[in-house]
């Protein structure tokens, strides 16, 4: 018990990286001989090209139904919590069913809360446009 507690204790000396020579036998693809530094690039780059790819496909949404300077407007003017929010409710979407489904919910919820609303509104535009007759019928 002992002995297992103490090698549990005592940490391996990691490897270093492999020499240029090293990584080319044994086959190292990317820009460094670290196959550590190759992943952090790697991840950099397809989450820079996934928050560009998400701007445009923004853009494009928006582009649809409002001219190209309002959309880049709208686009713009997301701020940075907003953002987070997104990519957060996002992440918790994807990593679970449960989470999946209360954010399903949640956005089905909030598309017929918008929807009422638009709704609502055409109905009092349209009551508070229509012609009120001064006189009633049958009065002269």
């Amino acid at each position: 018990m002992v002995k297992a507690v103490r090698k549990s204790l005592i940490r391996k000396r990691r490897k270093p990286p492999p020499t240029a020579r090293q990584a080319a036998k044994k086959g190292i693809a990317g820009p460094s001989t670290d196959p550590a530094t190759n992943l952090l690039l790697t991840d950099i780059v397809l989450r820079g090209a996934t928050v560009m790819a998400r701007m445009a496909i923004e853009q494009a949404l928006l582009n649809q139904r409002y001219d190209p300077k309002t959309a880049k407007t709208i686009v713009a003017k997301r701020g940075l919590g907003k953002r987070l929010f997104s990519m957060g409710i996002s992440r918790i979407a994807a990593h679970s069913l449960p989470g999946m489904l209360v954010v399903g919910s949640g956005m089905a919820g909030k598309i017929m809360l918008d929807r009422a609303r638009a709704r609502r509104q055409a109905r009092r535009a349209a009551l508070s446009s229509a012609p009120t007759p001064d006189k009633l019928p049958g009065e002269s």
